[in-house]
């Protein structure tokens, strides 16, 4: 089990998926991809990788498209909540799964991507 109250450490992949979470398929992707450079240059964290950053795009769709399956999802499982709620989703089964698939990311990552994008497509 990760623990929350770890805090968060700025990794290659943590802040490159923080600025392609903001993508969308209208995106101009040149401008994210110039944002990810200045990014990974402010946090010291090395060189571009298209790659990696390709790698990565492709999981957040995947996760994205998981979330908006809302109540059709494996993961989602309502709280009494009459709201819309973090807890909707078993996370921790989210990062068993999208693991399996995307293994070269740290688990403690995956939770942060997951809890990012929970919030970002489906609590606002």
């Amino acid at each position: 089990m990760i623990n929350m109250k770890q805090e968060r450490i700025e990794t290659y992949d943590w802040v490159c998926f923080n600025e392609l979470v903001n993508e969308y398929s209208f995106s101009n992707k040149k401008e994210t991809e110039k944002n990810i450079k200045k990014q990974l240059a402010i946090h010291g964290l090395g060189e571009y990788r298209q790659s990696r950053i390709d790698y990565i795009r492709h999981f957040k769709d995947s996760l994205i498209k998981e979330i908006r399956k809302i109540n059709k999802s494996e993961f989602y499982q309502k709280t009494d909540s009459h709201y819309a709620d973090s807890a909707d989703f078993d996370i921790e089964r989210m990062i068993d799964y999208f693991y399996r698939s995307y293994s070269s990311f740290n688990r403690l990552d995956l939770k942060s991507f997951i809890s990012c994008a929970i919030y970002w497509y489906y609590l606002r």
